[in-house]
């Protein structure tokens, strides 16, 4: 009878202060000014840098990741219920593929403004929506990825609005796994892709708690030649701000523990250590959350004692009840 494999024992590295807002306040600030500027070449050459080197922050979340996000910031105006549903940035996005037109980014972004474009309909007509200018506008913007996919299917974004493209034109099923199968192989470690589909298995679009785990593992082996188990807990973690409660119901603990050992020894930053202290008291798993606080004041013995034998987690026990 094989043995049983023992659980790899917690990091002792104490957590480095968290430059991570600094960082991104400095790139955000970057993207904006260049958006301002309508300066295209520092835009198409930071996507670029970020995608081929694949770079990242101190807490691990990828430099091309906060790239799009900044641009989902500046350039979403006008694309908000309660807004005139236009895009007020859309000229920018249009001269800036037609000085730049071997970059994926502005093809990306540009279908980007065609899917909120639909949203952004469907939300500020709920009572008696146009579904039928609805899908024609989604179906633009896959028509728009397919028609540039050899070119812009380099930048993992690609797949990632692709997704969320495709989740409001209802496809689901084979079709929808074999375009996550081609996704993952292409770039397994990117984050938004997976956060993208993760709303595809959620009940609020026919899904199940053991269908968001499952896609939560299914991204996790994808991911492992290069995050060992991180993806599961960063998926988790990605997806916390629906306050769907996914730590608490959804993750299995024995294999959350295990993918947040392999984040923190990896990236043993503030940011990191502060949130799987957090998601250790959301599981009930005390000692697990006192090993996080310890890391926080490693070289104070009296101050670590006192947070390791007072109860860590009643704070977050108490927001949750609330």
């Amino acid at each position: 009878m094989t043995a049983r494999a023992q659980p790899q024992a917690a990091p002792v590295v104490a957590a480095i202060p968290d430059a991570e807002i600094p960082i991104r306040r400095k790139l955000f600030d970057t993207i904006k000014a260049s958006v301002d500027a309508r300066d295209f070449d520092t835009l198409s050459a930071m996507e670029e840098r970020f995608r081929l080197t694949r770079s990242r922050t101190p807490s691990g979340v990828w430099e091309l990741d906060l790239f799009y996000q900044a641009l989902d910031g500046y350039l979403s105006e006008g694309l908000r219920a309660g807004q005139n549903c236009k895009a007020e940035k859309a000229n920018f996005v249009d001269q800036w593929q037609t000085e730049h037109p071997n970059n994926p980014a502005p093809v990306i972004v540009q279908a980007k403004l065609l899917e909120w474009t639909a949203w952004c309909y469907r939300d500020a007509s709920s009572l008696n929506v146009d579904w039928d200018h609805f899908y024609k506008t989604l179906t633009r913007a896959s028509t728009l990825l397919e028609r540039h996919k050899a070119m812009a299917s380099r930048d993992p974004e690609y797949y990632a609005v692709a997704a969320s493209i495709y989740r409001g034109l209802g496809v689901t099923g084979e079709a929808y796994q074999a375009f996550l199968d081609e996704a993952t192989e292409r770039e397994p470690a990117y984050l938004r892709t997976y956060s993208s589909a993760f709303w595809s298995f959620m009940p609020q679009w026919g899904g199940s708690a053991e269908e968001m785990e499952s896609f939560a593992r299914y991204a996790m082996d994808k991911a492992r030649a290069t995050e060992g188990t991180g993806m599961y807990v960063r998926l988790l973690w990605q997806m916390d701000s629906c306050d769907c409660q996914l730590i608490q119901q959804v993750s299995r603990w024995s294999v959350l523990r295990q993918s947040m050992l392999d984040v923190y020894s990896r990236f043993p930053v503030e940011r990191n250590r502060r949130f799987f202290e957090r998601a250790s008291c959301q599981k009930r798993q005390l000692e697990e959350a006192r090993h996080y606080v310890g890391l926080a004041h490693p070289e104070n013995d009296w101050l670590q004692n006192t947070l390791l034998t007072s109860d860590i987690c009643e704070q977050v026990w108490k927001e949750e009840r609330e």
